[in-house]
């Protein structure tokens, strides 16, 4: 009898720790594996299993937009984070200092990273005062990468975080932040198998 009190009380604890278990929250409070139907903003669709939205759980002022990837059993497993355009010159200095800011800011909560400040050998854009256009023209890179590779500390569920500075134009630039989960791989195949047996 005592053996049965015992044991019903282990199951009975366990339960209680599952069932008040925090669900691990990820980036603007989206979850690995979230349904589409669970977003506050249903969205716009870009591509099948990919929509735009501009109103997620946890709001981030720096950010405009959100292109949130879903499969259809996997669910959510991709987040892009668009940012606001940002007044810059011709030698990137506005953008690059946003970088910086933002960067900082992630290192703080993924902690080590890879930085990767390259402008191509070929590029016919080498000058200081060309950085936007190179950056625009695809020549130039500035991006920051976060995974379990390079010593960071994921959490939320996330296998990888990249931040990126894109050109709008040689006056306008904007930051992405990319966030893949841990099953972005499964997504990715899934929605790949479907889209092959419609050929």
């Amino acid at each position: 009898m005592t053996k049965n009190y015992f044991f019903n009380g282990v199951v009975a604890t366990a339960l209680l720790i599952a069932i008040f278990q925090p669900v691990v929250a990820g980036p603007f409070g989206l979850e690995m594996g979230m349904k589409r139907s669970d977003l506050p903003d249903q969205g716009k669709e870009i591509t099948p299993f990919k929509i735009q939205v501009t109103d997620v759980p946890n709001k981030h002022s720096f950010f405009k937009s959100y292109v949130l990837k879903f499969g259809p059993k996997r669910g959510l497993c991709y987040i892009k984070a668009v940012g606001k355009d940002i007044k810059t010159d011709e030698y990137g200095t506005e953008l690059i200092k946003a970088f910086s800011s933002m960067e900082f800011k992630l290192q703080g909560i993924y902690g080590q990273y890879k930085q990767a400040d390259i402008l191509r050998t070929d590029s016919s854009s080498d000058d200081d005062d060309e950085w936007m256009e190179s950056l625009m023209d695809g020549e130039r890179i500035l991006a920051a990468y976060w995974d379990n590779g390079k010593g960071s500390t994921m959490k939320g569920n996330l296998a990888s975080v990249i931040l990126a500075a894109q050109g709008a134009s040689e006056e306008v630039g904007y930051l992405v932040i990319d966030y893949k989960f841990d099953n972005y791989a499964q997504c990715e195949s899934e929605i790949s198998t479907l889209e092959d047996d419609v050929l």
